[in-house]
This record gives C-alpha cells, sequence and structure tokens, in this order.
C-alpha cells in the first residue's frame, strides 16, 4: 500500500515535469521547475542562479488550489 506523503510526491513531481513540457524547448535546458520550500511562499517565484540558468519555484499547495479553481 502506497502511502499518502509518497503518492502526493509522486504527484508533485509529476505536475513539475508537466509543467517543464510548457516551456518552449529551447528554455527547457536552462529552466529548472521546483517545489517551493520557504515557510510561506508566494505561487510562484523566479531567480536567476547562474548566467545560463533560472529556477522556478511553485508552492505546490497553492498550485493546486488555482488549478481546482480553473476547473
Amino acid at each position: 500500500m502506497t502511502s499518502y506523503a509518497a503518492s502526493t510526491a509522486r504527484a508533485e513531481m509529476s505536475e513539475l515535469r508537466r509543467l517543464k513540457t510548457l516551456l518552449p524547448p529551447e528554455l527547457q535546458s536552462w529552466v529548472t521547475i521546483e517545489v517551493a520550500t520557504a515557510v510561506n511562499p508566494t505561487l510562484i517565484t523566479s531567480e536567476e542562479i547562474g548566467r545560463d540558468e533560472v529556477e522556478i519555484q511553485i508552492d505546490m499547495p497553492k498550485w493546486d488550489q488555482f488549478f481546482d479553481l480553473l476547473i
């Protein structure tokens, strides 16, 4: 039996992979999409972490709430 935490983590990783595929192919190699780890993060945060590297952090609980509103 799969734990709730494990299934939630798999769902989050699947969504992060899906979001990365929405980027144009030329950006996919230098943009990373991660789960936000801050205490109270904004929905989406982006940060240039290198000359040719950008990180996008997404607060997954807020993302799920936002996505549920769209459906």
